[in-house]
């Protein structure tokens, strides 16, 4: 697993070559508006400009074809679009950031825009998420919907009425303990209220191996699960385990389940090094 501290350390040294005090950060560690903060240790994995470090992988694609233009970068963001499309058609599909994590924080921006695709199923409607400890897109089925992961499910309000929250845990693939008990439906929901669509969301994954995943809304957290586990039998997560059927590591992906959505501002805290 690549730390990310390596990357800090390479631009420490360069400014010290210089005669400068501290590290430099080039318009690379920019993400929209914000600098990456030297002393936090955290690094921005989307550059802003163009999908480098990522894989895309859609349902019934080779992996890394994209025709539709389904994932793009427009404005310092990571845009999910429909606009290519004549029918959604069960193309689920996922942007995978090519670097295998364990102990880590991730946090992004996330909103929902548009409509959903018309022939796109119920449940996904203002629905998308962000998948960790992802099996790798490579070893996915050509038709496969879902990576066999842990979801951190995102969904929106389309009208005040709505009764929906954010930031629940959905297990293709896997199965995780709630509350010391091991969960048996495929979706556990928080307590956090969806936003309506349009508004940006902050959210942060604390991710620690196979012991726990914490969800955080807006700085409060919403959810946590802990026994990570990988689970062949079920439906959506192709049959995949790892050895040792723990899921304690896999791959970030962004979601591209029917719903136009942007992406932003999206970083890790490697912890790797951290022991507590």
């Amino acid at each position: 697993m690549r730390t990310f501290r390596y990357i800090s350390m390479s631009i420490c040294i360069s400014a010290l070559a210089l005669g400068t005090t501290g590290c430099v950060y080039s318009a690379d560690d920019e993400v929209v508006g914000k600098k990456v903060d030297p002393a936090s240790e955290w690094e921005a994995i989307f550059n802003g400009k163009n999908l480098d470090g990522w894989t895309v992988n859609l349902a019934g694609q080779s992996v890394g074809t994209d025709p539709y233009n389904t994932f793009s970068v427009r404005d310092n963001k990571i845009v999910v679009s429909y606009e290519d499309y004549d029918a959604f058609d069960g193309q689920f599909g996922h942007l995978f950031f090519d670097t295998e994590l364990s102990h880590y924080k991730l946090r992004l921006e996330y909103r929902f825009v548009g409509e959903p695709m018309k022939d796109a199923p119920v449940w996904a409607k203002f629905n998308s998420g962000v998948m960790l400890h992802s099996q790798p897109p490579s070893s996915m089925k050509n038709d496969q919907g879902f990576p066999a992961s842990i979801e951190a499910q995102f969904l929106a309000l389309s009208n005040a009425a709505e009764d929906r929250t954010t930031a629940n845990f959905c297990t293709p693939g896997t199965k995780v303990s709630f509350e010391g008990v091991v969960n048996e439906n495929h979706c556990i929901n928080s307590n956090t209220p969806a936003l309506p669509v349009g508004d940006w969301v902050e959210f942060e994954a604390h991710v620690k191996g196979s012991e726990f995943i914490t969800l955080s809304i807006n700085g409060q957290q919403a959810m946590k699960v802990t026994e990570l586990m990988w689970n062949p039998e079920e439906e959506f997560g192709g049959g995949y385990a790892a050895p040792g059927n723990v899921a304690s590591s896999g791959f970030i992906a962004l979601q591209a389940e029917s719903q136009p959505i942007e992406f932003r501002n999206i970083q890790i805290k490697d912890l790797s090094m951290i022991t507590q």
